[in-house]
């Protein structure tokens, strides 16, 4: 055969597959590529598993300790886990105890300890928040709000960064509540985010904090509330908390109700009472606002944007 009718097989194989032989070479090359990520990731798996340790002068590496791979494995002071297929995890137990002082060897590390301060001082403020959530979730649950617990998470954690004379990870909410910032933080909440207490209610309560009297001077039902959404009726609910800030405690007192129409032009003064709760803490006093209908004598409440469950006034030892 002559040489114009010869042809490289390379050439035959591009004519064959459509000009396809540079995409075969990419497909190569990706695969070279991968195959060196996966040594990495196996050298870096080694590493953890072994611990890894530092050159001596012989020019040897120390041995930190030999982990085994197994599942839950405790090897010295790690524990081995597998998260993953092919991946390793290895984690420090916190709960081993020193032979010399008896402590954690986790609390060793001052920047571990200052850690864990800052952990269990959230986790009482949680903790706190949790428990006027729950005793309050028969009236706020028609506000409708499903980020409620955060809301009043918030609220005392703002409180608790009032103690400015504790340091980091040792203030507390009592003594948070002790400032001029932190008790008008608490005086002027809301449980609505969207609206306050004084865009529905437009008349100041006075209050008789030893017997448990709020009274609303001069109550005009047309022209003394703003009615949610053109509603005919609205409830106004009092509410007295006894709140433990310095241990674990909660009663809520729910007193009497007061049904407001539009269409009542009649001014008066509404007198309402609630049994003050006994206990250690202190007495938070809180007003409800919502919509409600009544049907054979008897109060329907309903969900509303509007609805609001505002303090006001707080009162006792802090």
């Amino acid at each position: 055969m002559d040489d114009k009718d010869t042809v490289n097989s390379e050439e035959f194989d591009k004519k064959k597959s459509g000009g396809k032989g540079k995409l075969k070479q990419r497909d190569k090359e990706k695969s070279k590529d991968g195959g060196e990520r996966k040594r990495k990731k196996k050298k870096k798996e080694k590493k953890l598993i072994s611990g890894g340790g530092k050159k001596n002068k012989s020019g040897k590496k120390d041995d930190p300790g030999k982990r085994d791979v197994a599942d839950g494995k405790k090897t010295g002071d790690d524990v081995i886990k597998k998260t993953k297929p092919k991946k390793v995890k290895a984690k420090r137990l916190g709960g081993k105890k020193d032979e010399e002082g008896g402590k954690n060897k986790l609390y060793k590390n001052r920047q571990t300890e200052g850690t864990v301060r800052r952990q269990n001082e959230f986790g009482d403020v949680s903790t706190k928040a949790s428990l006027l959530y729950s005793q309050l979730k028969p009236l706020i649950r028609y506000i409708g709000d499903r980020f409620m617990f955060f809301h009043i998470q918030s609220l005392f954690v703002a409180i608790k960064n009032c103690d400015t004379l504790s340091d980091k990870g040792r203030k507390v909410l009592s003594k948070g509540l002790q400032s001029e910032e932190g008790r008008k933080l608490l005086t002027s909440f809301s449980f609505n985010r969207n609206y306050s207490l004084l865009t529905l209610l437009h008349i100041i309560p006075s209050i008789d904090p030893e017997n448990g009297i709020l009274t609303l001077r001069d109550f005009q039902g047309s022209s003394s509330i703003t009615y949610p959404d053109k509603t005919p009726t609205v409830v106004i609910t009092y509410v007295l908390v006894r709140f433990d800030f310095d241990g674990i405690g909660c009663v809520v007192s729910r007193g009497e109700e007061y049904v407001a129409y539009k269409n009542d032009a009649s001014v008066r003064d509404i007198v309402m009472q609630a049994e003050v709760p006994e206990g250690k803490g202190i007495v938070i006093g809180m007003l409800y606002v919502g919509v409600c209908d009544i049907w054979r004598e008897e109060f329907n409440w309903s969900y509303n944007r509007m609805n609001v469950l505002g303090v006001v006034g707080v009162w006792g030892r802090f």
